[in-house]
């Protein structure tokens, strides 16, 4: 019975760690951009990361709590002395800390919309403890802000997309998009052509004149009113 206790601590324990790693790593702004977009895994999982504190508070509690007990029957099972505790240590760190946070931190959405349940059982049950200090953090430390991007960045984002070889966005997009963020940067006056052909109201259609148009080559020709 000591084994199969000690086995479910460990999973627990892994379950807690990788969630910590997972779910606090996304980014809220990201999320809420995915759930937008229509991604089910977002929308779910946006629902037990919008109180940041309350959830990481829970998570390290519950954590706390499982590691504490799996070193109680950890010691009725392996003994006590150095080998003991080498063993006690490597059990833990191994497959509570590194598998499961390794595991998790590549696929946090897709875990993370899986153990949604789980995430809300425990938030419940942890609540009164949780949320009193989830309250002093958020007073004193902050909550979590959507991210808002400068138009610098969004030119540097848009110039990974561009040469990353999993994006869609080309040059031409990268063009397009970048020239639209800065556009309110630019004064018309320096984009302007400065060779301008124009012809008075008043001037007479001569064959000389088409000449000249078509010599100049201009697509369109401003009609001055000079009366």
């Amino acid at each position: 019975m000591d084994y199969l206790i000690v086995g479910l601590l460990i999973i627990a324990s892994g379950t807690f760690s990788g969630l910590t790693i997972g779910l606090m790593g996304l980014s809220k702004t990201e999320v809420l951009r995915a759930k937008d977009l229509g991604d089910k895994e977002a929308s779910v999982v946006s629902d037990v990361i919008k109180d940041s504190n309350l959830l990481l508070v829970t998570l390290l509690v519950g954590n706390t709590a499982v590691n504490s007990t799996l070193s109680i029957f950890l010691g009725a099972v392996v003994g006590t002395g150095v080998v003991a505790g080498l063993v006690s240590t490597a059990l833990i760190v191994v497959f509570g800390e590194i598998l499961p946070a390794s595991v998790v931190s590549q696929h946090p959405l897709k875990v993370g919309s899986a153990l949604t349940p789980f995430v809300k059982f425990i938030l419940f049950i942890f609540y009164p403890i949780s949320k009193p200090i989830a309250i002093v953090l958020d007073k004193y430390v902050g909550v979590e802000g959507l991210v808002v991007f400068s138009r610098k960045e969004l030119q540097h984002i848009f110039e990974q997309l561009k040469n990353s070889q999993e994006s869609d966005i080309d040059e031409l997009d990268k063009k397009a998009l970048v020239g639209t963020i800065l556009l309110n940067e630019k004064i018309a006056g320096e984009h302007m052509s400065k060779n301008i052909y124009t012809i008075e109201d008043k001037t007479l259609l001569t064959e000389d004149l088409f000449l000249e148009i078509k010599e100049k080559g201009h697509t369109r020709i401003p009609i001055i009113d000079k009366s």
